[in-house]
């Protein structure tokens, strides 16, 4: 097996999880620099050998690096400059979904940095896709999230699981394009790439380096900084989104009655009991 790229970690995680929220927990460290979906996917075109696709990753995460120390800049989505801890709006538009505000862009850098800094790379669909291949190549972290929290998320986005789609996890992976597209129900779909992305950090990666969000904040970060191996200079002030919803109590139960008749990865890491007392604390809030 080859070494493993040194001072890298990749995070991946199910959309709506709370990545984008690490990423800014990161770049709270020093030495530490994170960076937000900065691979254009059109890099991916044609691709969808994932020894390829992860032969990108390692080529783009190398240029990065040496981007960075050389140029003092870096790609990354951003807004006005910064990782914020959404990547998407708090407002509705008038079809009742939040767009993400985030856009791909070049930075440059604000913060300083040595040699052996440790650079962090996010993204959801595309690296869980190559995630068999890509742990080989660099220490992998996903982030999970109770499964009803992520499912209402997903009702108010206008992403494309919104839609039942995952465009990057398609192109890699046939049998779940081939499924999604067999599959005619919104929700049914969803309820597929949800439980896709559970079983691939169930089946490719040791339980250490998968995260829950609610540990994440319970803690203040000190998942992250575990991670990182450095300590918050002000330790970070949190708050569980959990049952920050707009959701109708109608549409909260029927999707708590579809993720409780679904079996899968998800009952690993959120059993019935969490799913059950996350949607009593929505309901009371």
């Amino acid at each position: 097996m080859a070494k493993k790229l040194s001072q890298i970690i990749v995070l991946t995680g199910v959309p709506r999880s709370g990545t984008t929220l690490c990423c800014n927990l990161f770049n709270q460290l020093a030495n530490t620099l994170a960076l937000h979906e900065p691979i254009d996917p059109g890099l991916f075109s044609g691709v969808s050998d994932a020894e390829q696709g992860v032969a990108l990753v390692q080529s783009f995460l190398k240029e990065t690096r040496l981007q960075v120390l050389e140029e003092a800049t870096f790609p990354t989505k951003h807004l006005s400059g910064e990782i914020p801890t959404n990547p998407v709006g708090s407002d509705a538009s008038m079809d009742g979904l939040r767009r993400e505000v985030v856009s791909l862009g070049t930075l440059s850098l604000s913060k300083p940095l040595t040699p052996d800094f440790l650079l962090v790379v996010k993204h959801n669909a595309l690296f869980s896709a190559m995630l068999d291949q890509l742990s080989q190549a660099v220490e992998c972290f996903a982030i999970i999230r109770n499964p009803l929290a992520v499912l209402a998320s997903w009702q108010s986005v206008d992403l494309p699981v919104n839609r039942g789609h995952i465009p990057m996890a398609e192109q890699f992976d046939a049998a779940l394009k081939q499924k999604l597209q067999s599959t005619a129900d919104v929700l049914d779909r969803q309820l597929i790439i949800l439980d896709w992305f559970f079983d691939c950090y169930l089946r490719k990666l040791h339980l250490a380096n998968i995260v829950r969000y609610e540990d994440v904040v319970l803690g203040c970060g000190d998942l992250i900084e575990r991670i990182a191996g450095t300590k918050f200079a002000e330790i970070p002030k949190l708050v569980d989104m959990n049952t920050t919803t707009s959701l109708t109590r109608d549409t909260l139960k029927r999707l708590h009655e579809k993720l409780s008749s679904t079996t899968g990865a998800m009952q690993q890491f959120y059993p019935q009991s969490a799913l059950d007392e996350l949607l009593e604390r929505i309901l009371a809030s």
